[in-house]
């Protein structure tokens, strides 16, 4: 995840737009869509999946009453024991200047082997290609730097859920090794993070480190790392510093008002398998490229469920977890899920309450796109997912929070298996410049079909509903003005 999306990166776009190129940029480049959606809400009491556990959250802890100087300038970092499992970081300097901050390239002297640059995330993201999601975003380590631009006392972050931490020197740099609670979910996650100081270039390097990479070549890794002025200067606007990091993302969730319920009205757009629908979406026309078309028409034809993975034959397209999760009998095994009580990351840690397995099944859906239009539309970005509503009452209520409110012992679903609601995991058709999730052309009147698939809690199936626009998980204007498809089985 690179963190300047913690920024407005895109503040002249109307909101639909912007929402609907930072799906596609977290799709594409290093971004988790997840993650987006649990920024803005999300599954704030529900199911966490593989992919949502990629995501790198919002970190910091650095070294205790460290000092180093370069020059006049003098670079504090401190760190504060707040409580129990929470920390307070901030950093101090003095004889600092914004008139002539180097640009740096990061040179990294040794890669594990197996281990290589993402070509799709970054020049800063790397990862095992053996990893067992097959996921270049997924593990591996992602290196971002930080800049110390100004004098005094800097913003502090508190951290919490820190189970470890460690002083050291790394390079020759002061450092810091810093542990987070992890619940175990068959999922490589990032409870790992290194932080470096660079004094000379006026640099924080933060390290997030998968749990697929082992710690003797993580610090190996670390070892060689280093920041090297490419005789460029920086221009204001054109970095982020430590201030960005530690002023901006504690508080970017505070006043969101997650949606998990909608009333009867806002329901009454369903739609039946078979029904053809409007529905907005983007495509490069003859004479402008990507922008929003009302002259598509979605069709779901078809729904199945099955055991095992024989509806997607022989696909390419099927990830390794998937055939991983088939046992020796051929069928889905089933998905252990741990059912926790989030701690406040302060005084208490997350703690699994009980567990439960579950049955795994496949969904595939199948789906036809017609072009109603006068012209050609090429690149049309399609984007679904799968969402489990239940009726509750005359209101309508995610799944997972209906049974949450019935327990009442547990916060959070965690999977061990790779059952998962929200975005697509497999699609077969694929077009644009990284062959994902694009229809590459539909001339007027021509119809497509696309085939989407996800597993799933078997529990799940007689409350599953299709989001033909799959903004995130939770019950959005948008989604509602266009309505579910009713798939439940």
């Amino acid at each position: 995840m690179n963190l300047e999306n913690w920024k407005e990166a895109f503040p002249q776009m109307p909101e639909e737009m912007r929402a609907m190129v930072e799906r596609e940029v977290a799709r594409q480049l290093d971004m988790d869509g997840s993650e987006r959606a649990e920024k803005k809400g999300g599954r704030s009491a529900g199911k966490t999946s593989c992919r949502k556990l990629a995501v790198f959250g919002l970190a910091a802890t650095m070294v205790l009453g460290l000092t180093a100087a370069a020059g006049t300038k003098v670079y504090q970092i401190y760190n504060e024991q707040v409580a129990d499992y929470a920390v307070k970081t901030g950093v101090k300097t003095e004889g600092t200047s914004t008139d002539a901050i180097p640009d740096v390239d990061i040179r990294i002297g040794y890669l594990p082997e197996g281990l290589f640059q993402c070509d799709v995330c970054g020049e800063t993201k790397y990862h095992f290609e053996d990893t067992v999601q097959n996921d270049p975003h997924v593990g591996g380590v992602s290196l971002m730097e930080w800049v110390m631009d100004t004098e005094g006392d800097l913003e502090g972050i508190i951290e919490k859920s820190v189970v470890e931490r460690r002083k050291m020197t790394i390079g020759g740099h002061d450092a810091v090794y810093l542990q987070k609670q992890k619940i175990d979910s068959g999922c490589i996650g990032y409870n790992r993070i290194i932080y470096i100081m660079y004094p000379e270039v006026q640099r924080i390097l933060q390290i997030y480190v998968g749990d697929d990479m082992p710690e003797d070549d993580m610090m190996k890794m670390a070892e060689s790392i280093e920041l090297v002025p490419n005789g460029q200067v920086l221009q204001e606007g054109d970095y982020y510093s430590w201030n960005d990091y530690a002023g901006d993302p504690q508080t970017e969730t505070e006043n969101y008002d997650f949606k998990a319920m909608a009333d009867r009205e806002e329901m009454a757009n369903l739609h039946a398998v078979g029904e053809e629908i409007a529905v907005p979406l983007y495509a490069d026309t003859p004479e402008e490229e990507f922008v929003p078309t009302e002259d598509i028409r979605i069709k779901v034809t078809d729904v199945q469920v099955a055991d095992d993975l024989s509806l997607l034959e022989d696909s390419e397209y099927v990830e390794e977890r998937w055939k991983n999760a088939v046992g020796p009998d051929g069928k889905l095994s089933p998905d252990t899920v741990q059912y926790m009580k989030k701690g406040d990351g302060i005084e208490t840690l997350d703690e699994v309450v009980r567990t439960e397995e579950k049955a795994q099944k496949l969904v595939y859906v199948t789906l036809e796109y017609t072009n109603t239009g006068a012209e050609e539309l090429k690149n049309i970005l399609f984007f679904h997912s799968m969402m489990a509503i239940a009726k509750q009452g005359d209101e309508f209520i995610l799944y997972d929070q209906m049974r949450r409110q019935e327990d009442g012992d547990w916060d959070e679903m965690v999977n061990t298996g790779v059952a998962s609601l929200g975005e697509m995991y497999y699609y077969d058709v694929r077009g644009g410049e990284r062959q994902n999730n694009y229809i590459s052309s539909l001339k007027p009147g021509e119809t497509v079909t696309v085939h989407i698939a996800n597993i799933v809690h078997e529990d799940e199936l007689p409350y599953l509903y299709l989001n033909l626009l799959g903004t995130g998980y939770e019950f959005s204007e948008k989604d509602l003005e266009v309505g579910y498809v009713d798939i439940r089985q």
